[in-house]
């Protein structure tokens, strides 16, 4: 039995205004990539690759919580990406205050195990970095 697809109308449409608040902030394109990528996004200067983006939204302050988790499914693919296309990759977060970023791939990182437990789904506990906020820089304010 494949996995249910928990991705609603409503994270792409946050995943998409996300994607243009960026363009002119980066001076990019950012195109969306096939769920077969496993990251969200690829940013574009004419046709080059510059960057891999995972986008994510929470609904929290930056500086809230101490630390920020991310998938090590995902960290793994940003790092075969990064490793074959030479482009950066970044993880993109829009908080309640603000839009900040990290190196997917930066060094000083803790994992864990951690996941939702609010939809019975065994598989939403998974192996993640746990990312301290001060490795986000900040690029705008919320919207």
């Amino acid at each position: 039995m494949m996995r249910p697809v928990y991705e609603t109308e409503t994270t792409r449409a946050i995943e998409r205004s996300m994607a243009a608040w960026l363009e002119p902030v980066w001076n990019c394109n950012v195109v969306k990539l096939p769920r077969s990528y496993s990251l969200d996004y690829a940013a574009l200067r004419g046709s080059q690759l510059v960057a891999w983006l995972e986008l994510k939204r929470r609904n929290r302050a930056l500086h809230e919580f101490p630390t920020v988790f991310l998938s090590v499914q995902k960290v793994m693919a940003a790092r075969a990406l990064c490793e074959i296309t030479n482009a950066s990759c970044f993880f993109v977060v829009q908080f309640n205050d603000c839009y900040a970023y990290s190196n997917i791939l930066a060094d000083g990182r803790g994992f864990a195990f951690r996941g939702r437990i609010d939809r019975g789904d065994w598989e939403d506990q998974e192996p993640v970095a746990v990312i301290p906020v001060a490795q986000f820089r900040i690029i705008g304010e919320a919207q």
